[in-house]
């Protein structure tokens, strides 16, 4: 096994918050916002004003259309199979939250500004390689904070020991060539739908 610098598991463990806690905190503000057993039809319901659109602009992938349309006779979408930014760019654009690209201040604890927090750390930690130095851990400890503060509001109060069994088990996390490589690769994939937008 090969250990990565502490500062570069970091942002490994940033990641991982990302895409392990926040999503499913996520997911369970999008099915209250969205019924899970309508989805189908409201995502119908946008194609054509909302949702081509987004395509057409590539905030939308390809991928991501054909979860959200899946072929005829393939069953409906389903929100379990929607990345974090699917997510909260489906609520940002059929729902009334209020989401912003910036990182909100910390005194706005709003259900958008916490959408907006996580959308802000996962385009961050996308382009984290390209933004130069390594995160720090006093810069870890507070986007760890600011993070997870948001899944607990969004997700309810059982993530927060998800955060923090997340945050304890990886502190001494060592990592083999093939997680860290299958990270790079999703953080690649991260870069290039940003820049396809």
């Amino acid at each position: 096994m090969m250990d990565m610098k502490l500062e570069d598991t970091n942002v490994s463990r940033i990641e991982n918050l990302l895409r392990n806690v926040a999503q499913p905190a996520v997911k369970v503000k999008f099915d209250q916002e969205i019924d899970p057993r309508m989805l189908q039809q409201t995502l119908n319901r946008q194609k054509l004003k909302v949702l081509e659109p987004l395509r057409k602009k590539n905030i939308i992938f390809g991928k991501q259309w054909n979860l959200l349309f899946p072929i005829p006779n393939q069953g409906n979408a389903c929100s379990t199979t929607f990345d974090l930014s699917l997510m909260i760019c489906l609520l940002r654009n059929i729902t009334s939250i209020p989401i912003t690209d910036e990182l909100p201040f910390y005194s706005n604890k709003s259900e958008g500004a916490d959408l907006s927090r996580l959308k802000y750390y996962r385009n961050m930690i996308s382009h984290w390689p390209n933004i130069g130095p390594k995160l720090t851990n006093e810069k870890f400890e507070t986007y760890w904070t600011d993070i997870s503060q948001a899944i607990v509001r969004l997700g309810g109060a059982h993530f927060q020991s998800k955060c923090l069994s997340l945050k304890v088990g990886g502190s001494s996390v060592s990592f083999p060539t093939g997680v860290k490589r299958l990270h790079e690769e999703l953080i690649a994939e991260w870069r290039k739908e940003k820049s396809m937008s």
